[in-house]
Parts: C-alpha cells; structure tokens; sequence
C-alpha cells in the first residue's frame, strides 16, 4: 500500500482543502478548486482543463464534485499502470536512468529483490561507473539480499559493462537483467548520447535493445519531473517511470501530471526499506487524494 505517511500529505494537500469548498461561500468554489489543485503541483494547464469539465457540471454539493473530480482523474490516469511482461527471450533487460540523486541504486536493488521473490533469476550490471562509490554501494546491497551481480572498476565505459552483463546473463540463463546507469543532467547533451550507445550496445546482442527503460523520478521536485519525462523521452524511449521519495513528499497531484505524459507509472517507492517498492494502482491514488471509500 502506498506509505501512510504520503497519503497524510496529499489529503492535508488537496482532499481536506477541497472538502472545505462547500463549507463557506460557494459562488467562488470552481477557482478555488483550480488554486488547491495548482498548490498540490498539479500543472497550470491540466488544472485548467480539470476547472473546464467540472464547469460542465451543475455541482450541488462535496460528494458531487468529488466524484466528478475521480471520473476526470481516473481518464487521466487510464494509461498510467502497466504490469511488467516478460517475454520468452532471455534475458529480459531492463535499463534504469535518471538524474543524479533520485535513488537510482537503491531503486535497482529494490526492483531486482521484488523480481527475485517472483521466482526469476535476476542479474544486476553495475552500470554507474562515475558516481564514486556507487558500485560499492550496488555490490554491498545486492550482497546483503543475495541478489547477483555483476561489476567492473570505476570509471569502465557503462556500455561495455552492460555488454558484458548481457553475455554473462545469457551464459548463466538469467531470466532478468537490470542494468544500473550514471546519474546524468537531462540538459548534458554529451551523457544522454550516451545512453543511446547503451541502447546501442544492447542491441547488438539481442536486436532490439532494452526490453524496458525505466526513468528513475524523484517526487519531490514535483513539477519539475515533467522537463526530465521530456528530455529523456526525446533521447530512449521510455517505457515506464518509477517514483522514488514519496514518503517525504506532499506534491501528490504531480502523479496527475506526469501521468498526463502517457507514459506508465510502473513502480513507487515509498521508504528506505529493501521491501519498500510497489506497483503504482491509480485508484488506490485517487481515492485517497480524494479522501474516498
């Protein structure tokens, strides 16, 4: 379930505020709502198109509004949850990016134990070769939870790494590889060409490239998340998010936004813990933005 501690946050944020519409003048009510929304993170333009439907509509009251507010969201949110499907070729590769300090390691980890519990043979490639530190920190981690992995030393060209990774994951019949990547600026031209060796790269072994390519978000920065939806799409084509930091973060309606983008939310991450990863499941999200049973 998604962390009580994030739900809190969103229902102090939006669900509460929305419930007190009603309460005083409610000539002005419409307005109000966009402002809540904005203040939530939701983008100006998808809260303006959310104001535009509910003007449609003859509200009387809260529990009105509040399920023509979950039709809307639910429509926006109808292509936001794919399960992972494995094909019959292995091994199914997986490439994780992002920018630097999303959780991106710990993310890889958290994927590879969720998997391994599915009873797949999953194989990890230490891909960020610049961060210092970081292939220690993967080692250690896939270590602790007995998760393989495979590494070179620091600095190692990150396509040569997952190269590599791929011919050891076919030697050994891995059913999974998840490829960790440098952090990188979505405006550093030079580091996202990079990831289109990678991609490259994978190609030459399989002939198709990543089977999934998974863009890291931090939740926190809201809005902000949108431009690196953007940016990398425009580099790999992403095939589904994973939302890291939400038990820290009271930006819930950026969901709505980044969902907005059609590209599937496939994961959230909600704490520190090992387990603490998850299918997204948008009307579990809706419902309790909206404080509904």
């Amino acid at each position: 379930m998604l962390k009580i501690n994030f739900l809190n946050k969103i229902k102090e944020k939006i669900s509460n505020k929305i419930e007190n519409l009603f309460k005083t003048e409610k000539k002005n009510y419409i307005e109000q709502l966009t402002n809540i929304l904005i203040d939530a993170d939701v983008s100006q333009d998808l809260a303006e198109n959310i104001q535009k439907e509910i003007e449609k509509k003859n509200i009387k009251d809260i529990t009105e509004l509040k399920i023509e507010l979950y039709k809307i969201m639910k429509k926006i949110l109808k292509n936001s949850e794919k399960k992972l499907t494995l094909n019959s070729n292995i091994p199914f590769t997986i490439l994780i990016i992002g920018v630097n300090g999303v959780g991106k390691t710990t993310t890889v980890v958290k994927l590879a134990n969720l998997l391994q519990k599915q009873n797949k043979k999953v194989l990890v490639a230490a891909g960020d070769t610049y961060r210092a530190a970081a292939i220690e920190q993967l080692d250690i981690l896939c270590k602790k939870h007995s998760i393989q992995i495979t590494k070179q030393h620091a600095n190692a060209d990150s396509a040569s790494v997952i190269f590599d990774a791929l011919n050891i994951a076919k030697n050994k019949n891995i059913d999974i590889l998840i490829a960790d990547t440098s952090g990188r600026l979505h405006n550093n031209d030079v580091l996202m060409n990079n990831l289109k060796k990678i991609n490259s790269v994978i190609k030459k072994i399989n002939h198709i490239g990543a089977n999934e390519i998974f863009l890291v978000l931090d939740l926190n920065i809201g809005q902000n998340s949108i431009k690196q939806v953007e940016k990398f799409n425009e580099c790999v084509k992403i095939s589904g998010l994973i939302l890291t930091k939400m038990d820290g973060s009271a930006k819930g309606g950026a969901i709505l936004s980044i969902a907005n983008k059609n590209i599937p939310i496939m994961y959230t991450c909600n704490g520190e813990d090992i387990s603490h990863i998850e299918e997204f499941k948008s009307e579990i999200y809706i419902k309790n933005l909206l404080n509904m049973e």
